[in-house]
């Protein structure tokens, strides 16, 4: 026996389908009872964006933490932070995600504290070339 609503097999003695909730016995006026075969063909699924990973946004915020850590090393922190915000900003172009945005923000900031280091760095020197002139 199946279900007039929905096809799905149902059980002699049942009083609900168990796969639309509607009654067994009742019928609407528009809706002629048929037949189902046992084996309901399916609609193939359509692919959706939930599936797909963060994966560049994995690496951006990975690459975006390193970066941060090894700022103290001049080339390597912008070596790291460069393809941070690269990844991240691809990532969310594809698809928004919170781990590409913390890649670009640790990536930004990696940058700014290096370009305030190089300032930081050259006016030191310049500060005593002008201290000892002689030097």
């Amino acid at each position: 026996m199946f279900c007039a609503y929905c096809g799905g097999e149902v059980g002699q003695d049942w009083v609900v389908c168990i796969r639309c909730g509607c009654p067994i016995g009742a019928r609407q006026p528009n809706l002629i009872a048929r037949q189902y075969p046992s084996s309901i063909q399916q609609y193939p699924q359509v692919p959706t964006t939930q599936g797909q990973s963060d994966g560049l946004g994995v690496a951006s915020m990975i690459l975006g933490i390193f970066a941060l850590l090894s700022v103290w090393f001049y080339g390597l922190g912008v070596l790291l932070a460069i393809p941070a915000i690269i990844l991240g900003a691809v990532q969310q172009s594809i698809k928004k995600s919170g781990m590409a945005t913390a890649g670009i923000v640790l990536g930004i900031i990696t940058l700014v504290v290096v370009v305030l280091f190089v300032v930081a760095f050259v006016a030191m020197v310049f500060l005593v070339l002008m201290m000892f002139p002689y030097y």
